[in-house]
């Protein structure tokens, strides 16, 4: 098994029971889909965000983990830019490899046909 993790609402289209919580699926391409609602804390302050969703193709492998991450890149302004990304990271948590989010419905398609090995 693989472990996906992160603001993960959606896999394979059926909904993540706890968003945020480590979830377990067999090796092979998998559609990832984040949640809309994002919170950003410091010590000083926290901010709800909506945002939109975001798909992620992960190809996973068993006994590796997957982490999907949003990266609000300027705190301090009301419209900051948000850098998604997913590592795939080995047994020993090392980053093996890093995805970014799927440019498009067809290239969700095409890449759901590849599975590992």
């Amino acid at each position: 098994m693989a472990t996906i993790s992160g603001p993960v609402a959606f896999i394979d289209g059926n909904p993540v029971q706890h968003v945020g919580k480590p979830v377990q699926v067999p090796p092979g391409s998998h559609v990832v889909r984040t949640g809309t609602k994002f919170v950003h804390s410091t010590s000083t302050t926290t901010v709800w965000y909506e945002v939109p969703a975001a798909d992620f193709v992960l190809p996973t492998r068993a006994g590796f983990d997957y982490y999907v991450e949003r990266e609000i890149l300027d705190s301090t302004s009301q419209t900051s830019p948000v850098r998604l990304r997913a590592y795939e990271r080995d047994s020993a948590g090392r980053v093996v490899q890093t995805f970014a989010p799927a440019e498009s419905a067809a290239s969700l398609r095409a890449t759901r046909l590849t599975t590992p090995q």
